[in-house]
């Protein structure tokens, strides 16, 4: 059995980025097995979210929603209030679960209030799917 990448025990592993990392504590989704990119659309299934920078090429170290454990922080992608549901914007940052029709998934739930492009905290989940009718 080959297990590529290695998870770590608090859900760390290493992946390739595809494109440049420019910004810490982004929303990465997976590309193929070894290879993880920003998100780059609204609400789309988020892998997971990297506490680091990158150039494309370079390892980049993803925790992984559903295997990563305690608070962690993102980047505000809108004005956040504290106890929103969070899924993603098209930059990689978190934004309260829209009131627009759509499908959406759900990663967390912030304990902080935070501004457009501020670093907050919250709390990590598998990524759940949300229907706004």
């Amino acid at each position: 059995m080959n297990l590529t990448p290695y998870i770590t025990p608090n859900g760390f592993a290493s992946y390739t980025a595809q494109a440049d990392a420019p910004t810490r504590h982004r929303l990465v989704e997976l590309v193929d097995e070894n290879t993880v990119k920003i998100t780059d659309t609204i609400g789309e299934k988020p892998y997971g979210i990297t506490p680091d920078q990158a150039v494309a090429g370079d390892a980049l170290a993803v925790g992984i929603f559903g295997a990563i454990m305690g608070g962690h922080l993102v980047v505000a992608g809108d004005d956040i209030v504290a106890g929103d549901e969070l899924v993603s914007d098209d930059q990689g940052r978190a934004i309260p679960l829209p009131t627009d029709p759509g499908t959406y998934f759900v990663f967390g739930i912030s304990f902080q209030d935070a501004a457009t492009d501020d670093e907050f905290g919250f709390a990590p989940c598998y990524p759940q799917e949300r229907v706004v009718v």
